[in-house]
């Protein structure tokens, strides 16, 4: 958080809710322990590490973040990560497809905005209701459950618990994991623009930029 975003951000291993949310559970944090995951690799029968490929695109943060979890992973673990850097469209088929086996970063979905509320239905990019063409290349049984049951529950209280539900199934089998959450708010020049009501949003628009309709010029 500090190289990579100046400090503007925060931990967050949880990437479908903030880690200041007033829901957000410490269980929920993976954490970082090489020690065990050496354990966990020795287990699987790659003790000595192993090679494997991490899509990054083609944005500056992007390769920062494989750059910066590929070196520590080389270092503690032994684990030789090579960065694809290419754009998304070549890595898109592959997660419609549900045919890719290369793990990428940015690639949680549009849900993953610490601005939606707890008790919105999760689980649709990960769940087969994004068959066909959308979503992020995984169709997990539990994700279609939450989301199914969450769209139609009217009860808050329900939904709360379903929501609670889906992270802790989240945190068991990691299919989305957070690294830090970043500040997505655009800047403007104040000497141009005087004015410009700015609200909270959690679209996957370019920069989060909304309510244009809203700017004053000098």
């Amino acid at each position: 958080v500090e190289n990579l975003l100046g400090g503007l951000g925060f931990v967050n291993h949880q990437a479908y809710n903030s880690s200041n949310s007033p829901f957000h559970k410490a269980e929920w944090d993976w954490g970082t322990d090489f020690a065990k995951a050496k354990e966990l690799m020795a287990e699987a029968g790659w003790g000595s590490g192993f090679e494997m490929d991490m899509w990054v695109g083609t944005g500056e943060l992007g390769a920062e973040i494989g750059e910066s979890v590929g070196a520590a992973w080389d270092e503690q673990l032994g684990i030789k990560v090579n960065l694809i850097k290419t754009a998304y469209s070549t890595y898109r088929p592959g997660l419609v497809a549900r045919s890719t086996n290369t793990p990428g970063v940015f690639i949680c979905g549009d849900e993953n905005h610490s601005n939606f509320p707890y008790d919105w239905a999760h689980g649709f990019v990960v769940s087969s209701f994004s068959a066909g063409g959308y979503g992020v290349g995984q169709e997990i049984p539990y994700a279609t459950e939450t989301y199914s049951i969450m769209a139609g529950e009217p009860d808050l209280a329900k939904r709360e618990a379903l929501s609670e539900n889906f992270f802790d199934m989240n945190r068991k089998w990691a299919n989305c994991v957070g690294i830090f959450e970043e500040p997505l708010w655009p800047l403007f020049n104040p000497n141009l623009v005087t004015a410009w009501d700015q609200r909270p949003t959690a679209n996957g628009n370019l920069h989060g930029i909304t309510e244009v309709n809203s700017i004053k010029l000098k």
